[in-house]
Formats: structure tokens, sequence, C-alpha cells
């Protein structure tokens, strides 16, 4: 799979093989070069793989986590701008509220001469493996007590079969997880 991106600062494709493990591959040149001090090239670090409490997959809780040491990371130095890049497959993260979810992307961050200039940062979304992983209740759902309690309701108490099968179908008739 390939996602190909052009705007006025990057043109860029990056080609994705299907394991989520594996890495993904940047190709491309930055078109302001000449106008640019600097460029980062950055993704958040990859999937974290735990057997713990928490879950395996879900997405870093901010900004600052999903980019602290991250091994996808380059600043690019030659001089036409373009680059040929691998980097691992990234992961998503929040932003602030806790709600909005940053799909896995990789940033392009331009670095001006004139300083007068703000930095440019121009983001390459990827797709999302993971879209169900959350920190916490997702938007128009159930919270709290209420959340478990729905499903308490409707299932009752059963046998192991029958409350999986209860369950499966309540989650299609009354749209809970």
């Amino acid at each position: 799979m390939s996602y190909s991106f052009d705007n006025e600062f990057v043109q860029c494709t990056i080609y994705v093989e299907d394991d989520l493990d594996a890495k993904i591959k940047l190709k491309g040149n930055v078109k302001q070069m000449a106008s640019a001090k600097d460029v980062i090239i950055s993704a958040p670090k990859p999937i974290d793989r735990m057997t713990n409490y928490t879950g395996s997959g879900l997405p870093f809780p901010c900004a600052q986590m999903a980019f602290e040491n991250t091994p996808n990371f380059a600043k690019l130095t030659e001089p036409t701008g373009a680059f040929n890049l691998e980097f691992s497959f990234p992961n998503g993260y929040y932003t602030c509220d806790a709600y909005t979810k940053i799909i896995p992307s990789v940033f392009v961050t331009l670095y001006w001469k004139d300083t007068t200039r703000e930095k440019t940062v121009v983001r390459l979304p990827l797709f999302d493996p993971l879209p169900m992983r959350t920190l916490s209740y997702r938007p128009h759902y159930y919270k709290g007590p209420h959340y478990y309690a729905v499903k308490s309701d409707i299932i009752g108490i059963r046998g192991a079969e029958a409350t999986m099968r209860a369950l499966a179908e309540a989650k299609v008739k009354y749209d809970i997880a």
C-alpha cells in the first residue's frame, strides 16, 4: 500500500507493508529547501506491544510521550531537499482533551531562514490499524457505572456461552461496546 502527498512544501510517497510491525519507506523531496534553515521529518514511536493491565497497542496519551526518544526521526541535510528514509510504522496519540486521536502520521517540520516566519508543520496521515483503542470512554457512549450496568441489565446471569451470545446480540442491537 502506498500514500502520495503533494502540496506547496513537500512531495512524498510513503510505502507501507501489510505487517504493522514492519517498516515504512518515505521517498520524496522538500520543495522549499532553499528557504528553509532546517527540515525535520519525524513520526511517533511504533506501537507498543505490551502484555499488562492496560493492554497492547493503545495510542499514546499525549504528543510528548509519542515523540519522546522516537526512532522515527531524520534531519535533512541534502541541499536539493531529496530524501529516502525508512521508519517504523508509527502509533497514534491523543491531544490534550483525551478524546481527539491523531491517527498514525509522519510530520515534516520546516524552520525558515527568515526569522519573522513561524515554522511550518506538514502532517502526512496514514491509516489507523487500531481504530477502537481508547484511553477513556468514547464520546456519545455510556460513561462510568452505566457503561457496565446496561450490559448486565440486558444480559443477566447465564452460562458462559449464553452470555457471549447475548453480549454479541446486545452489541449489535443496542450499539454498546
